[in-house]
């Protein structure tokens, strides 16, 4: 029988100078000190360029200059902290954990090569080492098995193509510093976006809306502060964000209908204002949980902690022993450890868990609440005035959100067609 062969080229010693080394295509390609994580990084590298594009570079080693790949990602993060750049509210917001997690892969697999000759060829590698990592055989400098380096699920296309156009933000704004070439920067535009069908990627489907009876059989599995979260998205179509954190210090109640200014959304770095209108079934959501004090959160997860333990509580069969009754006495229990509003993860996974227990045969997330709003909005009063709801700039952001009426199309159609 045959031996198989292997998956990837193997990562050998030179015993003559020690370094590492692997034959590809009947090439030997030098790698540096055998053992290294410079040369563990170059085997990664040279392999994604073999696997992807079928093409290997003419020298192993990655080419020197005065800064390198990894030295201008460390000044470009420091320019980010400088200028708090993607910062809100004195906290980082998601987008800068997105440009570490781009420029990640960039950084292990040519930190050494100089920026200035960072090439095309070497951004399509890095987009196919951030789509889907190799899977090596080789461990990790020999570290035990349960310590090696656990390798992320494939990525979809939009995340690829927008990390990718990270990384060339990135080299524009070196070129701006005038610390790499602009040459370099405009040969990085060569590379073009993953189209639908490219291999190696996750195509995701779009987000649609979701039907009130979907939502009504998840809100007895909900606590009672998170089922009016959901209740007022479904009737205001807010994100998650701005329905956790209303106070009554952002709600103008002079006239009939609401008007709510939340504190801090997505857009506020762009100088929006964002106004979202409480008619009388979102003013009946919130009246339960109006509250004294104006700057106090209405949706307060530590009084669901409260609640939670009386339940408990309630459940005893036994009486409680003493020390079951000083436990009763923990700050965690009586809601002092939470915090003072929900997070929007938390009611992410408190919706998965209900749609799980509801038994939904196809599960909803928050945001799709938005959606459901948008296209009922769009249905009764048109694209405009949905668009003026969602707080969007411009028609083509709400088309995104706001589905098209089949129904109405269908008896269009039974008429005119």
């Amino acid at each position: 029988m045959a031996r198989p062969r292997a998956a990837f080229p193997a990562y050998c010693l030179h015993k003559g100078t020690g370094q590492a080394v692997v034959k590809i295509d009947g090439r030997d390609h030098y790698l540096g000190p055998h053992g290294s994580s410079e040369s563990r990084a170059a085997y990664e590298r040279l392999l994604l360029q073999w696997k992807t594009l079928g093409t290997t570079p003419k020298s192993g080693a990655p080419g020197g200059g005065a800064l390198t790949v990894r030295a201008m990602f460390a000044a470009y993060w420091r320019h980010l902290e400088a200028q708090g750049l993607y910062e809100k509210n004195g906290q980082p917001t998601s987008e800068r954990g997105c440009i570490a997690q781009a420029a990640r892969p960039l950084v292990r697999l040519f930190g050494t090569k100089a920026a200035a000759d960072f090439g095309p060829v070497d951004l399509q590698v890095v987009r196919a080492a951030i789509a889907k990592p190799l899977r090596l055989l080789e461990g990790d400098d020999g570290a035990p098995a349960k310590r090696r380096r656990t390798l992320p699920a494939v990525l979809a296309r939009g995340t690829v193509n927008k990390h990718v156009h990270r990384i060339r933000r990135m080299f524009r704004w070196a070129v701006a510093q005038e610390l790499v070439p602009a040459a370099t920067w405009q040969a990085l535009l060569a590379v073009s976006a993953l189209r639908r069908g490219a291999k190696h990627v996750r195509e995701t489907a779009p987000v649609r809306a979701v039907t009130w009876r979907d939502v009504e059989h998840v809100l007895p599995h909900l606590s009672p502060t998170l089922r009016a979260v959901v209740e007022l998205m479904w009737h205001t179509g807010a994100r998650p964000s701005e329905a956790l954190q209303v106070r009554l210090a952002d709600i103008d109640r002079t006239g009939p209908v609401w008007l709510f200014r939340p504190a801090s959304h997505k857009t506020e770095h762009l100088g929006r204002e964002r106004l979202i209108p409480l008619g009388p079934r979102a003013q009946a959501v919130l009246l339960p949980f109006l509250k004294a004090d104006p700057q106090a959160f209405l949706f307060d997860p530590r009084e669901d902690a409260k609640e939670r333990s009386r339940r408990r509580h309630a459940k005893r069969k036994t009486p409680p022993w003493p020390s079951h009754m000083a436990r009763r006495r923990d700050p965690a229990l009586l809601g002092e450890g939470c915090n003072d509003h929900y997070r929007t993860d938390v009611l992410g996974k408190a919706v998965a868990r209900a749609c799980k227990l509801a038994k939904l045969e196809t599960r909803w997330t928050p945001n799709q609440l938005r959606h459901s709003a948008a296209t009922r909005i769009r249905r009764e009063f048109g694209i405009e005035a949905a668009s003026v709801i969602l707080g969007h700039s411009n028609l083509q952001t709400t088309q995104i959100y706001a589905e098209a009426d089949r129904l109405r199309a269908i008896e269009i159609a039974a008429v005119v067609g």
